[in-house]
């Protein structure tokens, strides 16, 4: 029997394990899913997984996420929601860049740990940390973001501010429009 059959199907496991969730995993789901830490390793060392931060990888050959680093939040912060600026941005509400993905948490909830992507975190409590939250599948992962309107809302000061600006961004002001008017 040869030595390095053990290796291929541990190799194959995790590989499996890893397309089964979309090419994107914690290190936590894939000791769950049988995947060995030292074969997250060796597939690292291999070129086979990309590691996105502390604790996660991607499986180099799954297609690019759309949202990799709001992705990347998503999984490593799975009771956070993405709010303000990165939820305008999410929603193609903004023709703004994040340069930091912008989480909301509960205010009694420990703070995120992640290399990466940069975060700038929000402690909300009540209805302000829970209304309005929508759930929505990002490159197989699922992604809590507030709604488009409690987004345009909280994202800016006054009512007429939101109209004034709608009026200055080719393709996003007539979206704004007709989100205002639910408001």
């Amino acid at each position: 029997m040869d030595e390095r059959e053990p290796v291929q199907t541990a190799l194959k496991r995790a590989t499996t394990a890893f397309r089964r969730n979309g090419g994107l995993l914690r290190t936590s789901e894939a000791v769950r899913a049988g995947v060995n830490r030292d074969t997250l390793r060796a597939m690292v060392e291999r070129g086979d997984l990309e590691k996105l931060s502390r604790g996660l990888y991607r499986l180099i050959d799954s297609p690019t996420p759309t949202h990799p680093d709001v992705a990347a939040v998503a999984v490593e912060v799975p009771q956070g929601v993405i709010c303000l600026i990165s939820a305008l941005a999410y929603h193609e509400l903004t023709t703004q860049i994040p340069h930091e993905v912008y989480p909301a948490k509960d205010r009694n909830s420990e703070p995120p740990r992640l290399d990466f992507p940069p975060v700038r975190t929000f402690r909300f409590s009540g209805a302000a940390f829970t209304e309005r939250v929508e759930r929505h599948k990002v490159d197989s992962v699922t992604l809590r973001a507030y709604s488009q309107e409690k987004t345009i809302a909280s994202s800016s000061g006054t009512r007429s501010d939101l109209i004034h600006a709608s009026r200055h961004c080719d393709g996003i002001g007539s979206r704004v429009d007709s989100i205002l008017m639910h408001l």
